[in-house]
């Protein structure tokens, strides 16, 4: 077996983990500790008949003990957050890992997450917002312009963070920047939700994933990022034609064809998820023109496998910061994003420096 994806192969057939030897189990941990996936692994190995060496065997039964106690930790803060709306009457919609959790998804296995994501109306975020803050929910102090940024141009509030337990919640109004390059109408989330229900439907969840993974500029967790969609694919696509003609329709309704795209493209390139024929041609049809979609691909196979010295590809460095930089370009127009990488990348370094200058006259 080629070592250099070892992580990658045994996500694929957990069965050719029986033929890993020593070095290729040392690297099988340390591939799935860099990734984030080292609890996953250890859940698909429990269905194998493979023998696990002991020290492998150490980090995979303390991942997964470490995963439980996660999801447990996770199961009492969406009560907690529930019960702070509740007199408000706002039912939370959460998102992302805490809705695999509520749903005993796949995608819950072994997955770790530093914070909870939730979706509120725009309508009821002030109210909703308050709630939170009654309950021990306090944003960071920003300043007026930080204020401004997350207010008038970002997709959700300042982050809360409870002032007992510590713990971070992140409140969405929207799945988008409300000034990006694409736009989502949240109308769209909130109608298609019923009274009551606390997580978005299943083509929904795997939309955002998606949406998440591939517009954001962040990497170090993509692999990760990346195995959820694959179980999301492989769990939903149980479902058969009419799920795969929910996601797509609801892709093209929500105008995120082209982040559809670059998830089953990747996905199946990856971990040969299953995608029927007739989803990938019709998925043809966002597409990017062919010199793009190499440039893409030459970017997301660098950025997206595990970011350790066995598995990531050369220029992987360069990749990460040319999508970070379209990150950006996809966060806000030129107009507005020039004026904030000076002010980010400028401007506060100055003044943070001024600041440190004048505590080391005032000593």
């Amino acid at each position: 077996m080629n070592t250099l994806f070892v992580l990658q192969r045994v996500l694929i057939d957990p069965n050719t983990a029986v033929e890993l030897d020593a070095e290729q189990w040392d690297l099988l941990i340390q591939q799935g500790y860099c990734s984030g996936l080292l609890a996953r692994i250890a859940n698909v190995l429990d269905h194998t008949s493979a023998t696990i060496p002991e020290p492998a065997s150490i980090h995979l039964s303390s991942a997964k003990q470490k995963a439980r106690a996660h999801a447990d930790d996770v199961r009492i803060e969406i009560k907690a957050i529930c019960k702070a709306l509740k007199p408000a009457g706002i039912t939370p919609v959460f998102l992302k890992g805490a809705a695999y959790i509520i749903n005993a998804d796949n995608a819950a296995s072994g997955r770790y997450f530093s914070d909870v994501d939730i979706f509120i109306p725009k309508s009821l975020l002030a109210t909703g917002e308050q709630f939170l803050k009654w309950q021990g929910w306090q944003p960071e102090a920003l300043d007026e312009y930080d204020e401004h940024y997350y207010r008038e141009w970002m997709h959700e509030i300042p982050a809360l963070i409870h002032q007992t337990r510590g713990t971070a919640l992140d409140v969405h109004h929207n799945l988008l920047p409300l000034i990006g390059r694409i736009r989502l109408d949240s109308r769209l989330l909130k109608e298609s939700l019923t009274d009551g229900q606390l997580t978005l439907n299943p083509e929904d969840r795997l939309i955002h994933s998606a949406t998440h993974l591939f517009c954001s500029g962040e990497f170090d967790s993509a692999f990760r990022d990346l195995s959820d969609l694959d179980l999301m694919i492989r769990e939903f696509g149980r479902q058969g034609e009419s799920f795969w003609r929910k996601l797509v329709e609801r892709t093209e309704q929500m105008g995120l064809g082209r982040l559809l795209f670059y998830a089953l493209r990747y996905c199946r390139h990856y971990l040969d998820s299953p995608i029927p024929e007739s989803i990938s041609s019709r998925m043809e049809n966002h597409s990017p023109n062919r010199l793009a979609l190499r440039a893409m691909d030459w970017l997301f196979l660098r950025a997206l496998p595990p970011h350790h010295s066995s598995s990531s590809p050369r220029f992987n460095n360069i990749a990460c910061t040319l999508l970070l930089i379209r990150s950006h370009w996809l966060k806000m127009p030129l107009s507005t994003l020039l004026p904030h990488l000076f002010r980010k990348g400028v401007l506060n370094p100055i003044r943070n420096r001024d600041k440190t200058l004048e505590a080391v006259d005032g000593v």
